[in-house]
C-alpha cells in the first residue's frame, strides 16, 4: 500500500502556482499586444472593400459532467422549482462571421476580422445586428495594417471584448500569487518550497 503524506500533497502547490503565474503572464502579454494592435488600428489606412459572405454561426456548448451534477443538486434543493425547459440544456455562442475582399497597391486580399479581439456571445440578436451591418455585396471601409496589408479589420479600435485576454491573465496571476502569499503567511513552508 502506498502512503501519501499530507506534506507531499502540499509540495505540488508551488508547481501549480508557478503554472498559474506563467499562464497568467503569457495571457497578460498576449492581451497587451492585442490591445496595442487594436489601439493602433484606428490610424491604419483605409480602402474600400466588398462583403463576400455575412452569416451568424452558432457554436454548441454542452454542459460538462460536473456542471450537470451541480445542476441536479441545485434542483433537489427545496427552494428551487423546476419549470418547463430547465433540463440540462445545451448552450450556444453566436458570432457574426463576415468575409470581405479588398485591394492594397494592386494586391488582392481577403479578410474575416470584424474587430481585434472580437468574441462571440450568448445573444443571437447581437450577432445578427453585427451581421446586418455587413450585407453581402455591400461596400465597406477596410482598415489594413500598413506593415502587413493582409491584416485588416472592419471596426478599428478597442472594444469591450478586446480586454478579455488581459483580464484573464490578471486573474491567473492574482490567483497564483495569492496562494503563494497565503502559503507563506500560514507557515506551510517557504513560498518557493
Amino acid at each position: 500500500m502506498v502512503r501519501v503524506s499530507r506534506r507531499s500533497g502540499i509540495a505540488f502547490v508551488p508547481v501549480i502556482c508557478a503554472l498559474f503565474l506563467l499562464v497568467g503572464a503569457g495571457l497578460l502579454v498576449a492581451g497587451g499586444l492585442q490591445l496595442a494592435k487594436a489601439r493602433s488600428s484606428t490610424s491604419w489606412p483605409t480602402v474600400t472593400g466588398t462583403v463576400l459572405t455575412s452569416t451568424v454561426e452558432a457554436t454548441e456548448h454542452k454542459p460538462s459532467a460536473e456542471e450537470q451534477r451541480r445542476e441536479r443538486e441545485r434542483r433537489r434543493s427545496p427552494q428551487v422549482r423546476i419549470g418547463v425547459g430547465q433540463k440540462d440544456e445545451v448552450r450556444f455562442t453566436y458570432e457574426a462571421v463576415v468575409t470581405y475582399s479588398y485591394s492594397v497597391d494592386g494586391v488582392d486580399h481577403e479578410g474575416d476580422r470584424i474587430s481585434i479581439g472580437a468574441a462571440g456571445s450568448g445573444d443571437p440578436e447581437l450577432a445578427e445586428a453585427i451581421r446586418g451591418r455587413y450585407p453581402v455585396g455591400g461596400e465597406v471601409p477596410v482598415h489594413y495594417d500598413p506593415s502587413d496589408p493582409a491584416s485588416s479589420v472592419l471596426e478599428p479600435g478597442v472594444h469591450g471584448s478586446t480586454y478579455i485576454l488581459a483580464i484573464i491573465g490578471v486573474v491567473f496571476l492574482f490567483m497564483g500569487a495569492l496562494v503563494l502569499l497565503l502559503r507563506r503567511i500560514f507557515g506551510t513552508g517557504s513560498a518557493l518550497d
